[in-house]
């Protein structure tokens, strides 16, 4: 390159002033430029090395440790307090769930994805990214590194909405996988055979087919119809064809009718439906079919003549014919199911139709699966016609104090400020009952303390109060209980909502109560309360060292004992809690746990009872219901038993596979002692569920059915009462539900 030279000179002149600085602005300019970009390259790259060391570093000394803390305790807590049982294997289960980010449910998604978008590699959307930014088409290889490495990462968390069921998918998995259920190769045929079979009745072939095969489908169909959205975008905006367009749109149309077609086994359908469905077939096949043949035609003119990309009038005209005919063809079965529709004032007709086809089957279907053949009918007169009780025997037993006055009367029996009333409940023992409450902490008078919280300052209540139905006078629980009057309990619940509005006039859902709280044990706060005179003496739930405990110590806000070696804790002390942390997937425990005593020895635990919740679909309109049994909790040590429900069925009951592995895993032996099933209670939860299917299922008639005159609701702030009564075999303690005719002029 020429140097420049000053007026004064045709040709540079090293040695005039004014010709060097001509030269050596250009120069500094020149290289300011390319000094500048290097700068600027490096900076960028030094601050994305700081941002993935910061990065790293809170992965490895934050996050992790204070996440994987928590499980540990939990584990330590279930092993060696729980009977062994493995909570990694039920909370990972087996790197199926989606509890933790990196899960084999996720790499399905992740698989699927890019291989779909990779054969043949799909370039539009980076094209589409590349007109923007002005980096062009990508070639094929590119495309191809794209959706095995950022697609692959984009498809990975895709792929958690596989598990969006509730989870089904990966518990499908997973009982697959441990044999607890067998994944047959004719699954789509006996799930479809399920719609025409009027006497199947196959609740594992829809559980599979509804949790395992219906979420791979239906993502499956949704990546090909998002790499159809692209096509649509580049026809429409990088290089436009009508024909194109047309034809992607039509296959999509067709997709979605294939896709609904999928989710009819998980559906109840009457005889209108069933030919009604033949619409979906025929517009999966034929709107697919024309979508491709469109498609294909407009390459091919395309290949012909670059200019024939849009719709003339002749070829509209040609393809608004053909598409009336498609649509003809696929709604023609809606067509002939008009005759059925307009008929089903025909009680014939509608019998065949609607109470065989579908009603009768909905019927059959969700009394298996809410057990509702543990209910028995009898007329009302039964009722008054085969009492055994003495009248005045029976006033005898009659309630007096309901629990409104029962909680007024026992919390203004409590003697500290720091002491409140966990939920009161009717105790049956030794054929009389009980208003029975368990103190709790007052939490509202410790919240915001880390140490009152936190620490074993308030770390349990002892004692609890009770009151007869009948007399209304506080009983002595020695006499009564064969319980100490202050009994700790260091394993509870949280107060009661009806204590809280009555002491404080409001009640907060949601909120940290008492036992919500994880303890940290060995501080110089323990036994600091002078009306206490237990502490805590049994082995804790868990210990962390190191980082972990670190962690965890510093979370609960007790910084001064965080830089401690070892650390040992009380976790999930909500009895709640304590059990709804080691239940497999769909499983639930009953909200209102109970107190339960072994006179014998002297001993008080909390009942929680556990039962299954699940769903199915189909013509199930309930889950499948099955109370499994209760864990039994020492509130003084925190050690948990499992019991199986004494009259628990396992025999001949077509839902058993789907949670055959509840009994072997939690209840492998049925031992339950005799003092604990005479107190043993039906979960409350459960039995509303299955009334509320009973209101409606109990009908097994078409005309009781049609004419609707037996379906029963709960009315409005209705409830499920334990009372004693005679049924016809002495008094008993039984659960009573009032319930009325549905409907809104409905006498009840």
């Amino acid at each position: 390159m020429a140097k420049k030279s000053c007026d004064k000179h045709k040709k540079f002149n090293y040695y005039c002033e004014e010709c060097q600085a001509l030269n050596q602005f250009t120069e500094q300019r020149f290289k300011y430029s390319r000094f500048k970009g290097k700068v600027s390259h490096r900076k960028l790259i030094l601050i994305i090395i700081v941002i993935v060391a910061i990065i790293s570093a809170l992965a490895v000394f934050w996050l992790w440790p204070a996440w994987f803390g928590d499980i540990s305790l939990n584990a330590q807590l279930y092993s060696s307090k729980a009977g062994g049982l493995d909570y990694f294997n039920f909370f990972f289960l087996n790197f199926w769930s989606t509890n933790f980010l990196f899960n084999k449910t996720a790499l399905i998604g992740a698989f699927l994805g890019s291989a779909i978008m990779s054969l043949p590699p799909e370039r539009n959307l980076l094209t589409l990214i590349g007109t923007k930014l002005r980096f062009g088409k990508p070639t094929r290889w590119k495309s191809l590194l794209f959706w095995w490495t950022i697609g692959f990462v984009m498809f990975y968390f895709l792929g958690l909405l596989l598990n969006l069921n509730n989870g089904g998918f990966s518990w499908t998995i997973y009982l697959i996988e441990n044999g607890e259920i067998v994944l047959s190769p004719n699954l789509i045929l006996d799930a479809f055979n399920i719609i025409f079979d009027q006497n199947s009745i196959d609740f594992v072939t829809i559980y599979i087919y509804s949790n395992l095969l219906v979420p791979i489908i239906t993502f499956t169909m949704g990546v090909i119809i998002l790499r159809l959205i692209l096509n649509i975008v580049k026809y429409v905006y990088l290089r436009r064809n009508d024909y194109l367009v047309m034809g992607n749109v039509l296959v999509i149309i067709g997709l979605v009718c294939g896709l609904v077609f999928v989710y009819l086994p998980t559906l109840s359908l009457d005889g209108v439906n069933v030919i009604q469905i033949l619409s979906l077939i025929f517009g999966f096949f034929s709107v697919t079919a024309l979508g491709v043949i469109i498609y294909a035609y407009g390459k091919m003119q395309y290949k012909k003549d670059s200019k024939k990309y849009r719709f003339v009038p002749y070829s509209q005209k040609k393809l608004i014919f053909v598409m009336a005919i498609v649509v003809v063809f696929t709604i023609s079965p809606l067509i002939f199911s008009i005759g059925p529709l307009l008929n089903l004032n025909n009680t014939a007709v509608w019998t065949e139709q609607q109470w065989t086809k579908k009603y009768k089957r909905e019927v059959e279907w969700t009394r298996l699966a809410a057990g509702l053949d543990m209910f028995e009918e009898r007329p009302i007169v039964n009722f008054t016609e085969s009492s055994t009780t003495s009248d005045a025997l029976m006033v005898s037993q009659v309630r007096q104090f309901d629990q409104n006055f029962a909680v007024q009367y026992l919390a203004a029996s409590i003697g500290s400020t720091f002491e409140g009333l966990a939920d009161s409940d009717i105790i049956y023992i030794n054929n009389k009952e009980y208003w029975v409450a368990p103190k709790t902490v007052r939490f509202s008078e410790i919240a915001g303390d880390a140490v009152q919280t936190n620490t074993e300052l308030y770390d349990h209540v002892e004692g609890f109060l009770a009151m007869d139905t009948f007399t209304g006078d506080l009983v002595n629980v020695t006499e009564t209980f064969s319980i100490s009057e202050n009994y700790p309990i260091f394993f509870g619940e949280s107060e009661s909502q009806r204590y809280l509005e009555q002491t404080l006039g409001y009640f907060e859902e949601g909120s940290l109560g008492a036992y919500d709280s994880d303890i940290l044990l060995n501080t110089e706060w323990s036994n600091q309360i002078p009306n206490n005179e237990f502490q805590y003496e049994g082995a804790p739930d868990g210990t962390l060292n190191g980082i972990e405990g670190f962690w965890k110590t510093l979370n609960i806000g007790l910084f001064a004992y965080a830089f401690e070696t070892e650390h040992q804790y009380l976790i999930n002390r909500n009895v709640r809690s304590r059990v709804s942390n080691i239940l497999l997937p769909q499983l639930r425990i009953d909200n209102d746990p109970y107190l339960v005593f072994n006179m014998d020895l002297g001993k008080m635990y909390y009942a929680v009872s556990i039962y299954t919740h699940i769903n199915v679909g189909s013509y199930a309109q309930f889950p499948i219901l099955r109370f499994l049994g209760i864990s039994l909790i020492d509130v003084v040590s925190g050690e948990m038993t499992f019991y199986q429900n004494p009259t628990l069925d396992t025999s001949n009951d077509p839902t058993y596979p789907l949670w055959k592995i509840y009994v072997d895993k939690y209840f492998p032996v049925d031992n339950m002692p005799a003092w604990l099933e005479e107190q043993l209670r039906y979960p409350e939860d459960l039995f509303e569920l299955q009334l509320e299917a009973n209101y409606i299922y109990h009908v097994q008639n078409s005309v009781s059915w049609r004419r609707a005159d037996d379906f029963h609701e709960r009315p409005e702030d209705g409830d499920l009462f334990y009372i004693e009564s005679d049924l016809g075999d002495g008094i008993e303690y039984i659960g009573l539900d009032l319930v009325e005719y549905k409907g809104l002029t409905a006498i009840t």
